[in-house]
């Protein structure tokens, strides 16, 4: 009896077209890796598409600082004021509604050659930022290259520390950082 009555439900959905397999269209993935691309890389990427906070295991490479723990850094080093003094023109740092620590996690990856960089970047410079709503991954050049280009690790990140805090691309408002250090 149970076989009997098995056999009409599925006669049933077959009739009524309601057993057919129509599979939904696949969605569109948020991230589609390079083929020279790594797994951590696709996997880094895929989460940064999705704009979900990565855990810090998760981005490789990365050095992850909790929110408020980052060494910002306020005042220009010895450093800094040679590669102004030698090299660095025009305006480059952020202004001051964007010259401070970063609230959120931040996520630094560092030492990365200039081809590697410009392809995460997606455009020829020395670094660049990826702001979410609660986090910010920063990439930044080797500091061989950095020193090539009379630029130092400090003010690169303060720089991408401003796009972190909401500074737009289009460097609006921009400061030169040898009138701060006249101050």
């Amino acid at each position: 009896m149970k076989k009997l009555l098995l056999c009409g439900i599925a006669a049933l959905f077959l009739a009524t077209g309601t057993a057919t397999f129509r599979p939904s269209p696949p969605e569109a993935p948020a991230h589609t890796a390079r083929a020279d691309e790594t797994l951590d890389e696709t996997a880094l990427n895929a989460l940064v598409a999705s704009g979900q906070r990565p855990h810090p295991q998760e981005v490789a490479g990365a050095v992850h600082y909790a929110p408020g723990t980052y060494p910002f850094p306020a005042a220009l080093t010895p450093n800094d004021e040679w590669a102004l003094r030698t090299h660095l023109v025009g305006s480059y740092a952020p202004p001051d509604m964007f010259d401070h620590p970063y609230s959120g996690d931040l996520y630094v990856i560092d030492n990365l050659s200039l081809t590697d960089l410009h392809m995460k970047c997606q455009s020829h410079t020395l670094g660049c930022a990826d702001r979410r709503d609660r986090w910010c991954l920063v990439y930044i050049a080797r500091e061989t290259d950095l020193f090539v280009y009379g630029v130092t690790i400090n003010l690169i990140m303060r720089h991408e520390i401003g796009h972190c805090n909401g500074w737009g691309n289009e460097h609006s408002g921009a400061r030169s950082f040898i009138t701060e250090k006249s101050n």
